[in-house]
């Protein structure tokens, strides 16, 4: 597959098979994760890829007592089953994680989730980008479950991909409209 390919067809994924992703599959979406530039190349990132049902239930519920209520609301709207589930369903969750006192560590973990997202496509995998944790990671529930999961202290969440084998194929629904300038 060429990289245009991957970067031209990838859809997020947004209900999963409930089939547990291959352990070298996981392991290359990973790698590819560890290849992304960081701000001088510091590769402070950590990549911790929650595949335990006990560990996802516990961090579902996590996010669910924390989140506020117009957030409930709408992550209970979008499921088929009127549940809490604010990844999907993935029999996977990647938290891409950083010290914060690093120099770009968002944007360095942002560029980690793009050559994920990329390489899952690779191995037919579907993804979707799950920002629940970004903002929370530090609370006490949220950052227990994450701890337990193997996050360092002291580190965020920046981001976080949801893995999976995609239960339906996704389409673009609508053309990419970005402006875009040359001059």
């Amino acid at each position: 597959m060429e990289i245009k390919d991957a970067i031209f067809g990838r859809r997020s994924v947004r209900k999963y098979l409930p089939r547990a992703v291959e352990r070298e599959k996981l392991e290359a979406v990973l790698r590819a994760g560890s290849y992304a530039p960081s701000a001088m190349n510091n590769m402070s990132r950590q990549f911790v890829a929650i595949t335990k049902p006990e560990l996802l239930a516990a961090l579902n519920k996590a996010v669910e007592k924390t989140a506020d209520e117009g957030l409930v609301k709408h992550i209970k709207s979008r499921s088929e089953t009127g549940e809490f589930d604010f990844f999907y369903k993935a029999p996977v969750l990647i938290a891409v994680c950083d010290d914060p006192e690093q120099m770009r560590p968002a944007e360095d973990c942002a560029i980690a989730l793009e050559n994920m997202f990329l390489a899952a496509y690779g191995e037919g995998l579907g993804t979707c980008w799950i920002n629940q944790l970004t903002d929370k990671s530090d609370a006490p529930e949220i950052h227990s479950v994450l701890t337990a999961a193997g996050m360092k202290d002291g580190y965020r969440v920046y981001g976080c991909c949801a893995l999976g084998y995609a239960a339906v194929k996704p389409e673009l629904v609508k053309p990419k409209t970005n402006e875009i300038i040359i001059c």
